[in-house]
Formats: structure tokens, C-alpha cells, sequence
């Protein structure tokens, strides 16, 4: 996907999973990501794909510095990110739970870096 179809959708909230092709960190956070989701009973495509090594400025655009990695951001300009392989299930439930991807009253929460190669960042 690129920066531009990103930027088209400017007035919604979007998910984006960033990624370095078919890398064993990224094949991990792909896989979590789509059991967290169906657990949840939302689905995968909410997400949109961004592989790093094929538009590698989609990641610099976003602020994105690791993958994989997941970003939330909103209309207002809010926005999340989950550095790492998302095997940390409990805080990526937290995260896609606070999303209100379908509520647009709902902003997404800060939450405690996580112990493994997960952390949570945060900008307004």
C-alpha cells in the first residue's frame, strides 16, 4: 500500500501492520495479529499491509524506525504503535480494544512497554 491510498483515507481511522516481507518476525506478527483479531471477532482486513521492503518511504512517512510494527492512527491526527512480533497477546488485545475502530468517540490508551520485544508508543 502506498503512502498515498494512506493519505486518501485522511478523514477515517486506519490500522496498518508494517512489515519486512516474508521475515520470521514478520510471518510471527502476521499470524498473532490475525488470532488476536479473530478471537476478538473482528477482521484482518481492517489492516492494511505495509511491506517496509517494497515502499520503504511508507515507513519513514509514518515515523516508523523497527518492524514489524503495528499502527493505529486517527482522523485527529492520534496515533499508536506496537513495535515487535505482537506475541505479547494480553497487550495486543488491550491495544486492538481500545481502538474503537468502529466508535469514533474512542481514542486508543497508553499502555506499559511490555517486557519482551514489544513495546507500545504513543504520540498525540
Amino acid at each position: 500500500m502506498s503512502d498515498e491510498a494512506m493519505q486518501s483515507s485522511a478523514d477515517t481511522k486506519f490500522l496498518a501492520l508494517f512489515l519486512a516481507g516474508d521475515a520470521p518476525s514478520s510471518s510471527r506478527a502476521r499470524n498473532n495479529l490475525l488470532r488476536t483479531l479473530d478471537e476478538l471477532g473482528m477482521h484482518y482486513d481492517i489492516v492494511r499491509e505495509v511491506d517496509v521492503l517494497e515502499t520503504p518511504q511508507d515507513a519513514l512517512s509514518h515515523g516508523i524506525f523497527a518492524n514489524p510494527a503495528l499502527v493505529y492512527r486517527s482522523s485527529d491526527a492520534r496515533a499508536a504503535i506496537i513495535y515487535g512480533d505482537l506475541s505479547d497477546q494480553p497487550q495486543l488485545r488491550d491495544f486492538l480494544r481500545s481502538l474503537g475502530l468502529g466508535d469514533p468517540e474512542h481514542a486508543p490508551r497508553t499502555a506499559a512497554p511490555a517486557d519482551n520485544d514489544a513495546a507500545l508508543d504513543t504520540r498525540t
